[in-house]
């Protein structure tokens, strides 16, 4: 009886046969497999892993903003406050607490 495999599990088993070291047909023994069904996967899993790799874009992120010397506040209401970064935090904690 035939057993039918998911492509995860043939994946897996392509993966097992890359790092196990054996031959394609020592491989194939070892896990009752037909030899030609082992070449197609390994191909197909090539396949696969091009198309993969090709599909990647590169993404550049934006640099974060320099710093700009100022601090902002932002209170819930939607008013926004600047502030110089020279404040000292004493009077930053009374601007928040009124």
């Amino acid at each position: 009886m035939k057993t039918r495999r998911n492509q995860e599990g043939i994946m897996a088993l392509v993966q097992q046969w890359q790092k196990s070291g054996l031959s394609q047909a020592e491989f194939s023994r070892k896990h009752k497999l037909n030899n030609k069904t082992l070449n197609n996967w390994i191909k197909q899993f090539k396949e696969n892993k091009t198309q993969i790799n090709n599909s990647f874009v590169e993404i550049i992120p934006e640099t974060a903003p320099k710093n700009s010397g100022q601090i902002f506040i932002r209170y819930p209401n939607g008013i926004e406050v600047e502030l110089p970064e020279t404040i000292n935090f004493k009077e930053i904690k009374q601007l928040i607490s009124q």
